[in-house]
């Protein structure tokens, strides 16, 4: 890999994810991909849980303080001159900030997941101001691949042709599963590769045998014949709902575990039909938020001790909200990285 006097890279591929939910996800299929067709691959995931992938390793960035924008530029520098292949996650969240990843990549392209309602606090209400900060994002006369999700939002094809921007739908997968994600952004992946001239087969073969990220949907045992559906990661509300969906289990039967953060209070305000729902019961975990939900129970969580023992012998919990907090810090100690 070279750089450009203006610091830029030249690896031969450099690819761009951003979108509201779904990005981490899709940078380590791509990835993969990369990797398993002998690229000398790099990426990063932004998120509560920033880390450089690259070989069969995951680095995780430490933050001194909150995420910042600049860390996207800090890494890209950082980066080894062999680097054949990036995957770069967008983690900026202000609307004005959003072409910086673009601007600092200059990605041959661009990975749209979805325009779903998210940092409300910031783009405003609803998937049309969602899709409006993203979009600022996308430069024009770029390439994009993006989901069929994106693709139907009103309004994001006639922004993006205004762009003059060449863009490729992904195709719906054959087959789902009703609250798996993976088809959807395997699917988006596939055509990401395609896209890039990556062989199929290869970046196919690859891509299915990834097993789940740490903080991905799926349940947990945690023991004693107590189960953990796993949605804290979820984030919005349409999805949480078709997670739980996908369990079969009753709302009578499962106890709500509800992560607040005090720097998201939209999002409880969101959630509040679903943790309105008949619930054995709701424990509210993270930051206290005032007033509680009605019928609801705040358990203050000092350690993964206390994480742990919320959980009965014999009993389903939902958890889901936020993923950052004593849930990450749980998760942290089954997985380990370098």
């Amino acid at each position: 890999m070279v750089r450009t006097p203006a610091g830029h890279l030249s690896a031969a591929v450099r690819v761009l994810v951003t979108g509201s939910r779904g990005k981490s996800s899709l940078v380590r299929l791509i990835f993969t991909a990369f990797q398993a067709c002998g690229l000398d691959s790099h990426a990063r995931i932004t998120g509560v849980l920033p880390r450089h992938l690259y070989g069969q390793n995951a680095r995780v960035l430490l933050r001194l303080n909150g995420g910042h924008v600049e860390e996207t530029r800090w890494w890209l520098k950082e980066l080894p001159a062999s680097a054949q292949a990036v995957v770069l996650e967008n983690n900026a969240v202000d609307p004005f900030l959003q072409h910086l990843a673009a601007d600092w990549l200059k990605p041959d392209l661009i990975v749209l997941t979805n325009t779903r309602a998210d940092h409300q606090e910031v783009w405003g209400p609803g998937r049309e101001q969602a899709a409006k900060a993203l979009l600022a994002g996308i430069p024009e006369k770029s390439r994009v691949v993006l989901s069929s999700e994106a693709a139907s939002q009103p309004g994001v094809a006639a922004a993006l042709n205004k762009k003059k921007v060449d863009f490729t739908v992904a195709p719906e997968p054959l087959e789902r599963v009703a609250g798996d994600h993976r088809d959807l952004n395997l699917a988006l992946a596939l055509a990401v590769c395609q896209k890039l001239g990556l062989d199929r087969s290869r970046s196919e073969k690859s891509m299915k045998a990834l097993k789940p990220d740490l903080a991905d949907f799926q349940i947990k045992d945690m023991g004693q014949g107590s189960s953990l559906g796993l949605g804290f990661a979820v984030n919005d509300l349409k999805s949480t709902r078709t997670a739980f969906d996908s369990l079969g289990w009753r709302f009578e039967e499962t106890s709500l575990l509800f992560n607040h953060r005090r720097d998201r209070p939209l999002r409880l305000r969101e959630f509040n039909p679903f943790i309105k729902k008949p619930w054995q019961k709701v424990i509210v975990i993270g930051d206290r938020p005032w007033p509680l939900p009605p019928g609801s129970v705040y358990r203050r969580l000092k350690s993964n001790a206390d994480f742990s023992a919320l959980f009965s012998p014999g009993n389903n919990y939902f958890g889901c909200g936020n993923l950052a907090g004593r849930p990450l810090a749980f998760l942290l100690t089954e997985n380990s990285f370098d």
